[in-house]
Formats: structure tokens, sequence, C-alpha cells
């Protein structure tokens, strides 16, 4: 995997062995020179990593969720006749949750006929869930096949058939992931946090993992602050421009009102898909949902690294370094921030 943690071990192992762990870029970051915006536009940028991809390798897969990140890298190689093998959806199972999908995925799919191109849809059942959270170890099984970002909410995108997928000779393409950009100190950063990547074996995080790429989307966001305190993270980025027909996706991560009450306890969601989820399931199979939080119980020892104190709500997210986009510079968050991190 090209990012990774310096402990040599899953984030959940970490934190219950009390280590704090650092996120470390790919090798190609170290020497780059992020002060220097790339020349090339951000789409020639992308359709040459879509033909490096396909040169490289024998078989290609996107994994397509018909938001607008996975839809341009589907837009790059289809406008520019560069074959996809296989295009997987990942759904959750729970219809009213997966209107993304229904919305939005799959009628584009179904408009650009993509008669060589085979289409997987990986949808979990009820049963799923069941067999799924009746294993009172769930959390650590989960960890050991995703060490970055281990199972948290209730909704199922990686079960069995799909965690397989990442041991054929196919390499994965993910639609990861937009830039942090902040000013500190009279100087523009870009960073990324742990939680935004979901690194695997055989994967290709289509938008960072070329630190090229990665430049030039953090020096588009830069300008786009620098006009303008009111922009769009989305269309600054050129995640538009083939189009603004995207679903919304309202984040509550640190939204203390974000939570439903099931029987008579709070639980929080982190966006709106899990929400809708969480609301159908507390109606209709509530078992699954104590299963799911009988199963997140142990991990309250440890809730100063979850957000807001709830494993519901996922783990703080750990911090790559912080590459600067005025001078060739990069710092870790402790050297910018010595009394600890704030916005």
């Amino acid at each position: 995997m090209m990012w990774k943690y310096n402990c040599g071990t899953s984030k959940l192992e970490a934190i219950k062995s009390k280590q704090h762990p650092t996120f470390e870029s790919p090798e190609s970051y170290k020497d780059f020179d992020f002060s220097i915006e790339p020349e090339q536009s951000f789409y020639s940028l992308l359709v040459q990593e879509a033909k490096t991809i396909r040169e490289k390798y024998p078989k290609v897969r996107l994994w397509y969720s018909g938001g607008c990140d996975s839809s341009l890298i589907l837009d790059v190689f289809t406008k520019n006749n560069i074959h996809l093998d296989e295009i997987h959806l990942a759904k959750s199972g729970i219809k009213e949750a997966d209107f993304e999908f229904d919305n939005f995925a799959l009628p584009y799919l179904n408009k650009l006929e993509l008669t060589n191109t085979k289409i997987v849809i990986h949808e979990p059942t009820i049963k799923d869930y069941y067999k799924f959270y009746e294993n009172k170890n769930w959390v650590e099984d989960f960890a050991k096949v995703h060490p970055q970002n281990f199972q948290y909410h209730f909704r199922l995108h990686y079960i069995n058939e799909v965690n397989n997928l990442y041991s054929d000779n196919f390499i994965n393409i993910r639609g990861k992931e937009k830039p942090n950009v902040m000013y500190i100190n009279g100087k523009y950063y870009t960073y990324f946090l742990d939680g935004d990547i979901e690194d695997q074996p055989l994967q290709v995080n289509f938008y960072i993992d070329n630190p090229t790429i990665s430049s030039k989307q953090s020096h588009m966001l830069k300008n786009a602050m620098i006009k303008s305190s009111n922009y769009d993270r989305n269309e600054c980025t050129g995640r538009y421009m083939f189009g603004t027909n995207f679903p919304t996706k309202n984040l509550h991560m640190n939204n203390k009102d974000g939570y439903i009450i099931h029987n008579n306890t709070k639980i929080h969601y982190s966006n709106i898909k899990e929400k809708i989820a969480l609301e159908v399931m507390s109606k209709e199979h509530s078992k699954l949902i104590e299963l799911w939080q009988n199963g997140l119980q142990p991990l309250y020892e440890y809730k100063n690294w979850f957000n807001q104190n709830k494993p519901e709500c996922g783990t703080i997210g750990i911090f790559s370094k912080f590459y600067c986009l005025d001078t060739k510079d990069s710092k870790t968050v402790d050297e910018l921030f010595p009394n600890g991190f704030k916005v």
C-alpha cells in the first residue's frame, strides 16, 4: 500500500496498544516540490493518468458510486476511449439509502451503453447483515482486512464478496480524494487524513497517488480560496467539468445534533445516507441495530479516539505531513500546531 501507518499494525490495534501512529504519504511525495503548480491542465493530467493505468495493468476495475469523484474518472476513461474491463457498484442493500446508485449511477451507466465493460452490482441482503453483526468479533475481524479504516457505520459495503476482489489480478480504481488546504502562519499547506483514503492492496487512489495531480488540484483549491471565501470545493477542483447533476452529501461528522433515537438511546450518524439507513432499519430490523451497537461497546474504552467520543462517528483522523504550496517544505501537524490542531 502507498499510504500507510508507521506502526506496522492496523489503526485499531494501535489504538488498543496506546500507540500514536503517524500517517505516511507515498514515497514519491518526499522529494516532490508542491510549491510549483504543474503547468498542464487538470484534465490533461487525468487523461494521462488513465492512460498510464491502462498501459501498466492488464485488467482495470473502477468502483463507481455516481458521485462527482468517481463520475469524473468514468468520464475521463470513456470520453477518451480508454477501456475499463469492469465497473463495480457497492450498494448497502438498504434501498432508501442507496439513492445515489439508483438515481444517478445506474441511469448514467445505462446511458453510456458500455457493451464491452462488465457491470457488477454488489448488494448485501438482510441475511448478510445478520451474519456479519451476529459475529461478536466483527470489529476486530474487519480491522484485519481494512487496517486503515475499520467498520464503524451501520451500512455494509465491504462484505466478503467485495473484500475478495482485492486479491485478484485487477487494479482497483477509487475516486480518492479531494485535497485539504489550510492557510497557516502566512503560508498555504495541503494535507490528508487517513480516513479519507482507505488504501488497499491493488488499489489506485486516482486523484492523489500521483503527487503531480495532487499538487495541481491543491493549487486549484488554493487559488479559489484566495479569490473568495465562498467557494465550492468540488467545483474548484474540477469535479464539475462535465456537469453538476450529482447528489448532495450532507456530512454530520461533528454535528452533535446528528442522531436518531433508538430504544431511548442517541445513535449518531456521519452522513445523510447513514441517517436514512438507521431510520429504516430501526423500524424494520431493530435487532440489527442492537447487534451493531453491541459490537461497538468495547470501543468505548478508547472513546477519546472517536469523534464526539462515539465509535459510530468514526475515529479521529491522523494527519499526513503538511506540504507547503508556497515554498518547498513539509511539516508535521505538531510542528505547525505545537499547542494542538485547530482550524
